[in-house]
């Protein structure tokens, strides 16, 4: 496991050649750190995402791909069905590296708003949360992702970039 043996730290840089970086100064070195760095100009092409980042300078936040195979660590889709997933106690967002473009930096905005929310919303990521508000903080979370993502792809729309605007559209809910 990532986090049981050698910790967080360990488990991130075990994985570096499959993880950028969100802020701007990383060079990709790997096939699949260019692919990430593609995905990251794309979606800074919205003013929304470059404030995003600029929010998250200084977290060492990440954007990875799990490793290609069917490994069994915490960078490896939990749920085969997940486009995308955030991992706080690792400041890390995962891809799934089979998304189309457009649907990859609409899964991008909403994913790096999870990790915006672990970041200045504590509150809402809080364990110590009793039901029914833990239900509760879950759909505020997804609902600002969403609406983060949607807000993104509109923008991009407007610089004519439509491949994330047609994704919203099409999604009746995230996923």
């Amino acid at each position: 496991s990532l986090c049981g043996s050698g910790g967080a730290r360990h488990g991130r840089r075990a994985r570096a050649d499959q993880c950028l970086t969100v802020a701007q100064g990383e060079r990709p070195n790997t096939e699949d750190e260019v692919e990430l760095a593609d995905i990251r100009e794309r979606f800074l092409q919205a003013p929304l995402a470059q404030r995003l980042v600029v929010s998250l300078s200084g977290t060492a936040t990440t954007m990875c791909v799990p490793e290609a195979g069917d490994g069994e660590d915490i960078f490896d889709r939990p749920d085969q069905r997940a486009l995308g997933f955030q991992l706080s106690q690792l400041r890390a967002v995962v891809m799934n590296r089979d998304l189309a473009q457009g649907r990859d930096v609409f899964v991008t905005a909403h994913e790096l708003r999870h990790s915006w929310q672990a970041v200045h919303v504590p509150a809402l990521s809080s364990s110590r949360l009793a039901p029914p508000h833990d239900a509760t903080a879950v759909f505020i979370k997804e609902a600002d992702a969403n609406a983060f993502a949607v807000a993104t792809a509109w923008q991009l729309r407007e610089q004519g970039e439509p491949d994330s605007w047609q994704v919203a559209r099409q999604s009746l809910s995230y996923g």
